[in-house]
């Protein structure tokens, strides 16, 4: 390769690199705001709770963010004969990987770290807290600028001794987004 074809590739790589710059230095929100209804699937404790979704997400760049998730279900169970009340809250945290372009949807996984606790009413008001782990994703779309729709699936694995526990859960809600970072 002659120094003069050495050069104009070089200038063609650069000029490909700056073009597609404007890309890269688009705004992504700072943090991302999220609320709604969730519906829990869980072999060992329930066979489905509704509930509610908290989350929050603080983004460090276009495609990493902390993910802060808490959330309640609830159902009636069979125990010892009688019905009883059964609560599962969590409260988990962990990375986010967003894929954000220039359409309305932004696709994200999750691995999230935490804890939940699981209550049953009049059984002595048993509570108990364990390690969790969630593993999902889903899709914001906007249809404002400033708000969306999530719709999401997660795997939980919860780490209690007695038994350990598997679960699905849905969530669907509303999303904000706040602040501008580049």
């Amino acid at each position: 390769m002659t120094i003069s074809l050495r050069i104009q590739f070089l200038a063609t790589v650069l000029l490909l690199c700056a073009s597609c710059w404007p890309a890269f230095s688009q705004d992504f929100p700072a943090v991302e705001v999220s609320g709604g209804y969730t519906l829990l699937h869980d072999n060992e404790l329930m066979k489905h709770g509704s509930g509610w979704y908290a989350s929050a997400g603080f983004n460090f760049d276009r495609w990493t963010g902390l993910m802060i998730d808490v959330g309640g279900n609830y159902n009636t169970v069979d125990v010892l004969g009688g019905q009883r009340n059964l609560r599962i809250h969590s409260f988990m945290m962990g990375p986010q990987f967003s894929i954000r372009n220039e359409s309305q949807a932004t696709p994200f996984a999750q691995i999230l770290i935490g804890g939940t606790t699981r209550s049953i009413t009049r059984v002595g008001d048993t509570n108990e807290t364990d390690l969790a782990m969630q593993l999902g994703g889903g899709v914001d779309w906007r249809f404002r600028p400033k708000v969306g729709l999530r719709v999401g699936g997660h795997f939980r694995h919860i780490f209690a001794n007695n038994p350990p526990s598997n679960g699905f859960r849905l969530e669907t809600g509303l999303v904000f987004t706040l602040g501008k970072r580049q």
